[in-house]
């Protein structure tokens, strides 16, 4: 089901996942992790789903998710996902990173003025990381780097920090139709004209980050489910199944049902199109771990770090 490899460079343990078949993750309570560092996983292939009590996130090629892992999380990879793993110590990662009480940070591909390293990059690592069986100069140097600039993204400050922000807001919102660039610059405690500017510094508008979370949220919900056109419209803040399907149809030249289609195979699709719950109804059952009641959803371990 899943290939894995993992080196060690300086003080960051790295890992590089391949998952052929559909996977959710949870690790509802952490044995045999250190506490002493944070996740950040960078998204190859595929699709990654993380869901927390305080954050939920979906993630395309390019995106990094930093996450602490001794938080309840779950995690659901589709078929075909590659993804690079790697544990940063706690003391190379700022401090107020989740001060906001979320436990999960997402980083767009870019987003972010170049810092970050881009999908070509991140594909050669992991290649070079699968291909190794060890280490090597060249994956030693690519892991520093990659390493440097993306914890130099999340200690960002000033305009960066506000976009950031703004997007958190958006990821969170994404859902209420009437969600708009006033109502985020409010929050923010600036104009919406101030706002676009930090976005237009960013390569993009308010307008195009919310429709593109829309669009990646209903891109999953329509792969992994069998959930109706109508309830993927309202969950993900299109209002209603014709505006959906216009601007579903406008950013990927296919209607959402040709799009399910197309891009899940003969068997995947007669499996989802069996009745089930929604992806929102999936976190919210509560189970007892260890002694305590937590939020929890059916699922298989997290693959074995050793």
């Amino acid at each position: 089901m899943a290939r894995h490899s993992t080196s060690t460079v300086d003080e960051i343990r790295v890992h590089g996942f391949f998952l052929n078949e559909h996977v959710v993750d949870r690790v509802a309570q952490n044995t045999g992790i250190s506490g002493d560092v944070i996740f950040c996983k960078i998204v190859v292939a595929g699709g990654v789903s993380y869901s927390s009590a305080s954050s939920m996130h979906l993630a395309s090629p390019g995106d990094v998710l930093f996450y602490d892992p001794q938080d309840p999380f779950f995690i659901s990879f589709r078929p075909g996902t590659a993804e690079i793993l790697m544990e940063i110590p706690r003391t190379l990662v700022p401090v107020e990173l989740f001060s906001k009480g979320e436990s999960c940070i997402r980083i767009r591909e870019g987003y972010d003025g170049g810092a970050n390293l881009g999908l070509n990059d991140y594909r050669i690592m992991l290649h070079n990381l699968a291909k190794a069986g060890g280490m090597t100069s060249d994956l030693e140097h690519q892991v520093r780097v990659s390493a440097k600039a993306l914890t130099g993204l999340v200690a960002g400050n000033g305009a960066r920090s506000l976009f950031l922000e703004a997007v958190c807001l958006i990821e969170q919102q994404a859902h209420d139709h009437e969600l708009n660039t006033d109502w985020i610059a409010q929050q923010l405690a600036m104009s919406g004209r101030q706002l676009n500017r930090i976005f237009q510094a960013h390569g993009t508008t308010v307008a195009a980050c919310v429709a593109s979370e829309r669009i990646q949220r209903a891109k999953t919900i329509l792969t992994t489910t069998s959930t109706s056109m109508t309830r993927i419209a309202l969950s993900c803040g299109f209002g209603t199944s014709s505006n959906f399907s216009r601007a579903f149809s406008r950013s990927t030249g296919l209607s959402p049902l040709a799009y399910r289609k197309a891009t899940v195979s003969d068997q995947q699709f007669s499996s989802i199109s069996r009745p089930q719950e929604p992806i929102s109804d999936s976190v919210g059952k509560r189970q007892e771990v260890g002694g305590e009641s937590i939020e929890t959803a059916a699922a298989l371990p997290l693959p074995s770090m050793e």
